[in-house]
């Protein structure tokens, strides 16, 4: 799955050689912190809290014209949330009736939800100015 991925950029970086254009090639990472909480009402959201993960990608950047350019990307993101403590638990227990709906059996424990995200975002981009003030060499 990696040599797709490094396959990909490397034919966007060629295709944007060929013909000429100016191609900028780079990467990014940082932490991802998700806005991910709970209902204090609801006993299943209840004490609810985002999981702190790393994020990272690469770009290529074409320029079409002096002012406007595509930048296609490829970025991996960590996201997903955290419970501790006391909690309700979900799923029939063997050995123990059934309780109605609405109502739960509940277990200390720790909850993970790790979600992990590829994205594939394309961004078209304007630049304000002329080139000069734009270039800082």
């Amino acid at each position: 799955m990696n040599k797709t991925y490094l396959l990909v950029i490397a034919l966007l970086v060629f295709a944007g050689l060929a013909i000429g254009q100016d191609v900028n090639v780079g990467i990014k990472g940082g932490v991802s912190i998700p806005n991910l909480s709970g209902s204090d009402d609801h006993p299943l959201t209840k004490n609810y809290k985002s999981r702190t993960a790393v994020t990272f990608g690469g770009f290529v950047e074409f320029d079409l014209t002096d002012k406007f350019s595509v930048q296609p990307e490829l970025n991996y993101s960590q996201q997903g949330g955290i419970r501790k403590g006391v909690q309700p638990i979900t799923q029939p227990i063997p050995g123990l009736p059934p309780l109605p709906p609405g109502q739960f059996f509940y277990g200390d424990f720790k909850n993970t939800a790790k979600l992990n995200y590829l994205e594939v975002p394309v961004l078209l981009k304007y630049k304000f100015g002329s080139k000069e003030s734009r270039d800082f060499s």
